[in-house]
């Protein structure tokens, strides 16, 4: 389940992205909605979804992929260059592979088809069985941070994300992230206190944002 909105979740608020993948299960998600492959090989559609508290039932399937390099980009059908952005989704680990002991990158926001990244989701692995979830912007993890909390394989989070541009410099705009927000929270018309926030300063900001991406290389499956 994906949503990708240009303003802070608020009751009754028109999504201009809601991503329910009602697409046939074991089917590549390339070419289906408006999804485009920006390299690699695609992730399929599989049957089931996955539910989070506070909010409706999911419904349709979901969007699997396993350790094979792939990157997967969704229009958003405008350029932005100002203000703020959200994205949310629901995502599980089923397996952690053998080479889950480096920084994976798993979504987030992108300008084209560039490299150069806002809001970009990291994983790597906690040594203990699990994982951890981290936030940065542009390439690797050095200009953002990793969260404490520890996560399970099988166990669903809920992942939201944030960009915010700022006018300064080439370097300011910041990002932030969310994981397991608490449900009362959701439909307020102001952001509750991040779990990591305003991460992101030094690195080169996007000049727009015009796609959102999932990706995996050999240390990112999910």
């Amino acid at each position: 389940l994906l949503a990708v909105t240009s303003a802070p979740p608020v009751i009754e608020i028109t999504l201009p992205i809601y991503e329910t993948f009602p697409y046939e299960a074991n089917t590549p998600l390339i070419g289906q909605g408006e999804w485009l492959l920006n390299s690699g090989t695609s992730g399929t559609i599989e049957t089931g979804n996955l539910d989070v508290t506070g909010l409706s039932p999911s419904a349709e399937n979901r969007f699997t992929w396993t350790s094979a390099s792939m990157s997967m980009r969704l229009p958003l059908g405008t350029n932005l260059v100002s203000g703020e952005i959200f994205f949310s989704f629901a995502m599980r680990v089923d397996t952690l592979g053998t080479s889950f002991n480096t920084d994976g990158t798993l979504a987030g926001f992108a300008n084209g088809t560039t490299t150069t990244f806002g809001t970009k989701i990291n994983v790597r692995t906690n040594g203990a069985g699990g994982f951890n979830l981290g936030v940065s912007k542009g390439g690797g993890t050095n200009f953002g941070d990793w969260s404490s909390a520890n996560f399970n394989v099988g166990e669903t989070i809920f992942v939201v994300g944030r960009y915010r541009f700022n006018s300064g410099n080439n370097t300011d705009d910041f990002c932030d992230l969310w994981l397991n927000p608490d449900s009362v929270t959701f439909g307020q018309t102001s952001a509750p206190p991040a779990t990591i926030s305003a991460v992101g300063n030094g690195g080169s900001d996007l000049s727009q944002i015009n796609r959102f991406f999932f990706r995996s290389a050999s240390s990112s499956s999910s």
